[in-house]
């Protein structure tokens, strides 16, 4: 399946579901790492295009790698918050199965003649050839090497991250037993072969939730690493998601009653042989600005390419500015989900705010991997704020603060 129509398929389908006309989309994010294949440019725009958006919705491809649909959805909210956007649709789409391979030319300006190297894209994190200086500090480290820089630097056993990938398994096979998974899963058709017949792929394919802590024990480590298997990494796998921001007006006249009301968000950037903790800074800079405590988050989210991640995050925390500790990963209820894609965030913006119902609190906390961004949302008891208010002094919540008025 192409990507720009798998992207394109979701976007859609998002749209259908909720109610809302392909017309009244006023701009589009698509958050995509790896544009070396059918998505080469702005797949956002030939996504919406080939899926029948109106001429007139634009879109935008993010990258942030692991953090770019997320990225999207926050950019989008910001729009909103500021009175310049009605309805935007958040998107993202990553497919590993199909990454093209680059043939890069030498130094020299329109290089006719000498070496000529063929990247593959998938797993190149230059995506071209590497900068001398950015090579020199290891900055293009793979993800796994981070997992496991993580994992030395919190002295985390095999053991603990066998039992945190287990938890994961299991919980989200649980979600997908159930039936959860299926109210934010789009089917997708896969068009038959001359080997193979047609069939309907409605499951995340990378969960084992009949795996055991035994077998996952027996795995042996990744080249370069001594605790990270394939139990406890993330798969390789194709994906995309969407999720639909609108203000309240523009809710309320397309008769939507909204899942959640973005709050606040916040990135985090460090060493890239550390990066899988800088979401614990993100979600820090988050509450702070929503003026809450971690006490008050009923539900943390973690998407993660491999469990030293989000132990280490947890317990990385700084200390809010209240003065309140973050809780450690034994005490947060982390969302158990093997997400498809994950490089692009693939599921950031929809997982959490299905379960907001299901909590008594009203509030939740979001973190993505990469240049960290995490973000804080929140479920009305009764839905009855018109829209997110526009600006906020220091030292007041946004709740307390006034709209400003709109512009003429």
């Amino acid at each position: 399946l192409r990507t720009d129509d798998l992207l394109g398929q979701t976007m859609v389908a998002a749209c259908t579901k909720v109610g809302v006309p392909l017309e009244r989309v006023e701009d589009i994010t698509a958050g995509c790492v790896n544009t070396a294949h059918e998505g080469m440019g702005d797949i956002g725009r030939w996504a919406a295009l080939a899926a029948g958006f109106p001429d007139s919705v634009p879109a935008v491809t993010v990258n942030r790698f692991c953090a770019s649909s997320l990225t999207g959805a926050i950019n989008l909210a910001h729009a909103i918050r500021s009175d310049e956007l009605a309805v935007g649709l958040a998107a993202g789409v990553e497919s590993m199965s199909r990454s093209g391979w680059a043939q890069m030319k030498g130094d020299a300006a329109f290089s006719p003649r000498g070496p000529v190297l063929l990247l593959d894209t998938m797993w190149a994190g230059a995506g071209g050839p590497p900068n001398p200086v950015l090579l020199a500090r290891n900055a293009y480290v793979e993800m796994i090497k981070t997992a496991q820089n993580v994992a030395d630097r919190y002295e985390l056993t095999r053991e603990e991250i066998d039992a945190f990938a287990l938890r994961s398994h299991q919980h989200a096979a649980a979600a997908r037993d159930s039936g959860r998974f299926a109210l934010e899963i789009h089917p997708v058709e896969i068009p038959a072969t001359r080997h193979e017949p047609g069939r309907l792929f409605e499951h995340d394919e990378g969960i084992r939730g009949d795996t055991s802590a035994e077998q996952l024990a027996t795995l042996r480590p990744q080249p370069n690493t001594t605790q990270m298997t394939a139990g406890n990494s993330s798969g390789l796998n194709d994906g995309s998601s969407a999720i639909l921001l609108a203000s309240g007006p523009a809710a309320e006249s397309l008769s939507i009653t909204p899942m959640a009301r973005v709050v606040a968000s916040a990135t985090h950037a460090l060493d890239p042989q550390f990066m899988g903790i800088a979401p614990a800074f993100a979600m820090a800079k988050a509450l702070d600005r929503a003026r809450l405590t971690p006490d008050q988050v009923d539900l943390w989210e973690y998407t993660r390419h491999s469990p030293p991640r989000p132990s280490g995050s947890s317990e990385s925390c700084p200390t809010s500015s209240t003065g309140s500790r973050y809780p450690t990963t034994a005490s947060t209820r982390t969302v158990g989900r093997w997400p498809s894609a994950i490089r692009s965030g693939r599921r950031e913006p929809g997982t959490s705010s299905r379960w907001l119902p299901s909590f008594k609190s009203v509030r939740v906390a979001m973190a993505c991997w990469a240049c960290a961004l995490a973000q804080v949302r929140e479920w009305p008891s009764s839905w009855r704020t018109p829209e997110l208010p526009r600006h906020h002094e220091p030292g007041t919540t946004p709740d307390a603060v006034s709209p400003m008025p709109r512009a003429q």
